[in-house]
C-alpha cells in the first residue's frame, strides 16, 4: 500500500525534526506546502507542489497521485504543527483511502502557547473558529473556564474579544500568542474590554488563550436555560416552544448517546433542539419544522446559543422531510399536525436498534392517541406537572401550568 508521510512544522526552522521526518522528507518525490511552508526546507531536490485554493481541490490531486503511473512517487505533505490536531491530519483520514498515512507531529500551536504563559491545559476547551462562525464561541464560554480559540483573518483575537464582551463576559482575561517558536514571536495578555479596544495590530499567525469571567443567559453554565433567553416573537418567551422543565424531563427520557444523530420533529422555535445541541457535544441534532414564523425564531436561537455545528434545521413537513436524513438513534415528536400515527410509523421503521422517541401530549384526545400508539412496545409514562409562584399584590400565589404527559417508547 501506498504511504504519504505529514510532516508537522513547528516555527520558522524544519531542524527538530524527528529522524523518521527527516527520512520522509529525503525521500520525497512530490512535496506538498503552503509557500511559506515550503521555504523551510530550500535544499529539498524533488517537486514542490503549492497546497491548492480551494483546499478542496488536494483530494482530487492526492487520488491521481494514486494511479498506478504514479505508484513509485513518494509523496509529503507538510503541515503546522500536529496534524491530527485541527489540522490537516482529520481531513485526509475522512476523504483519503487506500493509502497508508504516516503522521509526524511537532507541538501544537495550542500546546506551545499554554507553555509560554505557564498554564496547564489538560481541562481547556481547545476550539477553532478559522473558518467557521465565530458563534461558536457562545456554545463553550459559560461551561467551561479555561478555553483556547484558533483564529483566522476573520475571526481574529479583537473580534473574538468583542464577542466575550457582547456576552457579558468582558472580564475575561486574554492572552495572544503570536508566531510561535519564530523570531518574531510574541505573547501578550489584556482583559477582553481591553483587548476588543486595543490599537495592536497581530500577526495572522495567532491563537488566543481565554480564562471566563462573566455570566450569561446565553451562555449558561448548567443545563436548563430560562425561556425568556430564546427568541420566540412573544415578549415573556411563550411562543412555540418546549418549556424549560418539560425540555429538561424530555432529554432525560431520551438520554441521547454521545456521537449520535437525534431528530427534533416539529422543533417550533427550537427551545428542546438548541437544548439538546449546546449539551450534546458529539452529537448532531436535526430540527424539522414547516412554519415560516418559527423556523425564523429557530433560525435566530441556532445562532443566539452558537450550535450551528452541531444543530440542522430542516424545513418540511414529516414525514417527507426526513427522507433524507441519516438513521437516529434519539427522536423527539413535538408536533405531527394531526399525523402522529403516520410519522411514528415512520419514525420507529427508522429508529436504530435501542433507541428512544419521546412524544408529549398536553390534551386527553391526544393523551388517548398515545395509548393507542404504545401498544405492543416498551413504554414508559411520566407526568410533568409545574407550578411557579406568582405575585398578587402583595401576596404570592402557586400558578400551575398544563400538566404534560411524556411518552417514552425504546426500541429493543
Amino acid at each position: 500500500m501506498k504511504q504519504i508521510d505529514i510532516i508537522g512544522l513547528s516555527g520558522d526552522s524544519p531542524l527538530s525534526l524527528h529522524p523518521s521526518a527527516r527520512i520522509a522528507l529525503e525521500k520525497a518525490d512530490i512535496l506538498y506546502g503552503s509557500e511559506r511552508q515550503l521555504a523551510l526546507v530550500p535544499g529539498y531536490k524533488g517537486h514542490y507542489r503549492q497546497i491548492p485554493s480551494p483546499f478542496s481541490q488536494l483530494r482530487g490531486e492526492i487520488t491521481q497521485l494514486m494511479t498506478p503511473e504514479h505508484a513509485a512517487e513518494h509523496v509529503v505533505l507538510l503541515a503546522s504543527g500536529d496534524p491530527l490536531f485541527y489540522g490537516v491530519g482529520g481531513w485526509l483520514t475522512r476523504w483519503i483511502t487506500g493509502v497508508n498515512l504516516c503522521f509526524h507531529p511537532q507541538p501544537s500551536a495550542i500546546q506551545l502557547a499554554f507553555s509560554r504563559i505557564g498554564k496547564p491545559w489538560e481541562e481547556a476547551c481547545v476550539l477553532s473558529v478559522h473558518g467557521r462562525p465565530l458563534s461558536a464561541l457562545r456554545r463553550e464560554v459559560g461551561r467551561h473556564t479555561l478555553l483556547a480559540v484558533l483564529t483566522d483573518n476573520n475571526n481574529h483575537p479583537k473580534a473574538i474579544a468583542q464577542a466575550l464582551v457582547d456576552m457579558h463576559f468582558g472580564d475575561s482575561t486574554t492572552w495572544v500568542a503570536e508566531d510561535l517558536e519564530t523570531r518574531s514571536e510574541k505573547v501578550r495578555c489584556f482583559s477582553a474590554r481591553e483587548l476588543a479596544q486595543s490599537p495592536q495590530i497581530f500577526s495572522p499567525l495567532n491563537v488566543v488563550i481565554i480564562e471566563a469571567r462573566g455570566q450569561s443567559n446565553l451562555s449558561p453554565s448548567f443545563p436548563g436555560i430560562p425561556n425568556t433567553a430564546f427568541s420566540t416573537g412573544s415578549p415573556a418567551g411563550q411562543g412555540m416552544l418546549t418549556k424549560r422543565e418539560v425540555r429538561l424531563a424530555a432529554l432525560a427520557q431520551l438520554q441521547p448517546p454521545p456521537g449520535t444523530i437525534g431528530w427534533d420533529i416539529g422543533a417550533g422555535c427550537g427551545g428542546l433542539a438548541v437544548e439538546w445541541a449546546r449539551w450534546s457535544t458529539q452529537g448532531r441534532i436535526y430540527a424539522i419544522e414547516i412554519n415560516p414564523e418559527r423556523l425564523k425564531h429557530l433560525h435566530i436561537n441556532q445562532q443566539r446559543f452558537g450550535v450551528e455545528n452541531h444543530l440542522q434545521i430542516v424545513a418540511g413537513r414529516a414525514p417527507d422531510a426526513l427522507q433524507a436524513l441519516p438513521t437516529p438513534h434519539s427522536i423527539y415528536l413535538g408536533g405531527s399536525q394531526g399525523q402522529a400515527t403516520e410519522i411514528l410509523a415512520y419514525c420507529w421503521g427508522r429508529l436504530a436498534p435501542g433507541g428512544r422517541i419521546v412524544i408529549p401530549a398536553v390534551t386527553l384526545e391526544t393523551r388517548s392517541e398515545l395509548i393507542t400508539l404504545a401498544k405492543g412496545k416498551s413504554a414508559e409514562w411520566l407526568e410533568v406537572a409545574v407550578a411557579s409562584g406568582k405575585r398578587v399584590g402583595d401576596l404570592t400565589m402557586m400558578e400551575p401550568q398544563r400538566a404534560v404527559l411524556l411518552l417514552t417508547l425504546e426500541k429493543t
